[in-house]
């Protein structure tokens, strides 16, 4: 009994450790769309998001606030405009991210991998 306790918290903690790894790659949304995301993740934690926006040609950092398993919340500030807004990504099934905009609450972006 002891051994089958182990095991399977060495099997929960390989599922979490590897979770954060399913947001690594480039992110790319619909076609009115006109930005692409790349996120940086280990097995472990999201280390960097990076959004670049193809039809201004500006690209920016975004703070990450919090994760989980599942969500990735992130904080972007436009310095020339001040614009800024918080940014939850949610991890969908096949290869696909909700995106959502805490200036445009009622908007969902979906978000495909293009590139792992």
């Amino acid at each position: 009994m002891k051994n089958l306790f182990i095991t399977l918290c060495l099997v929960l903690t390989s599922l979490t450790l590897t979770a954060q790894e399913a947001f690594n790659g480039m992110w790319q949304g619909d076609l009115d769309y006109r930005c692409g995301i790349a996120i940086f993740a280990n097995e472990h934690e999201v280390l960097k998001v990076k959004t670049a926006c193809f039809s201004s040609l500006i690209m920016w950092d975004e703070e990450i606030l919090s994760q989980t398993k599942t969500e990735l919340i992130t904080k972007i500030t436009y310095q020339p405009t001040g614009y800024t807004t918080e940014i939850i990504y949610t991890l969908q099934e096949n290869n696909t991210i909700l995106q959502k905009y805490s200036t445009k609450p009622k908007k969902y972006y979906t978000l495909r991998k293009i590139i792992h």
